[in-house]
Parts: C-alpha cells; structure tokens; sequence
C-alpha cells in the first residue's frame, strides 16, 4: 500500500501487518477488540472481521476478552445515516447470539460526533475497569475507514487528524481488514 498523504502531510505507513511485531503481541496477552463506523446496517463482514482478528490474535496465543461494536452519532452527518437508536438496535440484534461480542451505545447516544481516538480511549478504560489494567484495546477497521484517512472536508477541515492517526496506529492497537483502493484520494463528498 502507498504511503497516506494527508492535506499534503505524508505519514508512516499503515499496512496490515501490524502484529508482526511480535514485542507488541508477547505484551499483549489480554485485549478486547473494537470496531467502529456507522453500522448502517450492521453486516455479516463486520462481524467477520471481528472473528478473523480474533482467530489471528488467539493463535498468537492473546486471549481475546470482548469484541464491540461502536456505532457513530447521528451527528456525523453522514448522508442516509439511519438514526443511531435503530442502528444500535440492530447491531444488538446482530451479536445477540454471540458470547464474546456486544454492542455498545456510548459514542451513538452522544450529542456530538466523537473522533475515533476519543472512542478508543473511552472504551480502554471501561475494559480496564471490568477487566483489570493489563488488558490492552485492538481497533479493528476496515478497508473503507482508511480510504478516509486522507479526506478533506468541504470546509477544508480534515476527517481524520493526522496526530490522531498517528497515536492509533504508532500504540499497535490497530489492524486493518480489507482491500484499500483508493488510500491517495485527496477529497470527500460526504464525511466517511
């Protein structure tokens, strides 16, 4: 994959080899699994990547506590955005049969849109509190979330800040699930 270019700011990288940074994985033995994005509806393949990083960390012989999924606010603006209430409702629906995977409404009932960095950092310190301080938290994100990472807003704002994309992917939280085809798009329409 090309190096992201961000308002003209090149950045590290991000590739989906992530964890073959093995010091990382020795160090992580417990994680809890999020993904985020507008689950509008929840599908199949959003479960699945869940599973596949699961399956891949636990041959790593990381214990995978929980997986969430975290649908973003009606204040993301996205066009057709479904409102957050029935977009929880069925991502609940979708994981009711699961054991390890849940649904959660923190970041859909917020009053604001909330940057995916601030998600993460809520829901590592909820799983730290249930789970003990040692466990780590894993973004998991498609292929269709990095293609925004260099979108740039009709106010000339970007999607996405740099730092923040830095911060995810620099801690090792991170792995990405899927083809990126159009990771040097300079532009957006719509906000994801």
């Amino acid at each position: 994959m090309p190096p992201i270019s961000m308002s003209g700011e090149k950045i590290e990288e991000v590739n989906s080899s992530w964890a073959s940074d093995e010091n990382w994985l020795m160090m992580a033995k417990r994680v809890a699994i999020l993904a985020v994005g507008s689950f509008n509806p929840p599908t199949i393949m959003h479960l699945r990547m869940l599973e596949v990083a699961r399956s891949y960390l636990e041959a790593r012989n990381v214990s995978v506590l929980e997986g969430i999924l975290s649908p973003v606010a009606d204040q993301f603006n996205k066009p057709s955005l479904i409102p957050s209430v029935h977009r929880l409702a069925m991502a609940e629906a979708a994981v009711r049969s699961s054991d390890w995977i849940r649904a959660d409404g923190w970041e859909c009932r917020r009053t604001c849109w909330t940057r995916t960095l601030d998600v993460l950092r809520h829901h590592s310190h909820e799983i730290k509190k249930k789970h003990g301080e040692d466990v780590k938290m894993m973004l998991v994100v498609g292929g269709d979330v990095v293609e925004s990472f260099p979108c740039v807003l009709p106010d000339g704002s970007t999607l996405w800040k740099p730092d923040d994309v830095r911060r995810i992917f620099s801690g090792r939280s991170s792995q990405i699930n899927g083809k990126v085809e159009a990771a040097n798009r300079k532009d957006c329409d719509t906000q994801g």
